[in-house]
Parts: structure tokens; sequence; C-alpha cells
């Protein structure tokens, strides 16, 4: 879960969420990945897809459709997670405001939930 720290510290002072399962309310989680967590994701499914290419191109039998849907979608999850380089020209981040502050705000619309009672449950840890 995200990790916090109290009213009054800042993202300088170590304040972050870290990589992990996010819940908005009721909701269900969702995961969020640090950028540089993403970019060492991404670098990792390079290694695993220039090997898969070797075993495809190598391979005197038919590939299973299977493999070359796998090979596509790791493809696609890979470029999603080099989006976060800032250092690319084409990086357009949402902005959002510090983690404390969003930790710390109250809903604005709250979505339906499972005898949704208002009260909102923390992890701290």
């Amino acid at each position: 879960m995200p990790r916090w720290r109290p009213p009054g510290s800042s993202v300088t002072d170590g304040a972050r969420i870290e990589s992990g399962p996010v819940a908005f309310g009721p909701d269900w989680p969702g995961l969020f990945l640090r950028g540089d967590d993403a970019l060492n994701y991404a670098l990792q499914i390079d290694h695993v897809l220039q090997a898969m290419d070797l075993i495809i191109a190598h391979n005197a039998e038919p590939v299973e459709a299977e493999a070359f849907l796998a090979v596509h979608l790791l493809r696609k999850l890979q470029t999603k997670l080099r989006s976060v380089d800032v250092s690319d020209p084409v990086h357009q981040a949402r902005q959002l405001r510090p983690a404390l502050e969003c930790l710390a705000s109250t809903p604005t619309l709250r979505g339906p939930g499972p005898e949704d009672t208002g009260d909102v449950e923390v992890e701290i840890g």
C-alpha cells in the first residue's frame, strides 16, 4: 500500500508513493509503478523479447498463435513502461499534486461500493 508521512512533510523529506497496488475508495485496486521501476521492467522485458525473437526465428516448427500474441502484448507493455522516461521529448505525464496532498485530500466524487458507509480505510506501513 502507499507509504506516507505525517502532514507537514514533503516529497523532499522522502514522502512518496512506492510501486504497488493503489485503491481509490471502494474501487478495485490498480497498479502504480514508479518511473524508475517501470524503466527497469522495460529493460528486462527487452531481454526476454530478444530471446523470444531468436527462438521464433530459428524454430523449424510453426509457432503457436499464443506465442505471437504474448510477444505482441509484451511489446505494448514495454512501450507503456518506457513512456515514463523524462528524457524522451514525447514525455507527457499527467501532473498531480504532491503525493502527500493527494493522500490527505477528501474525495470530490464518491463511487458506489458495497455497504458504503463513507469511512475511508488507510493502511500505513
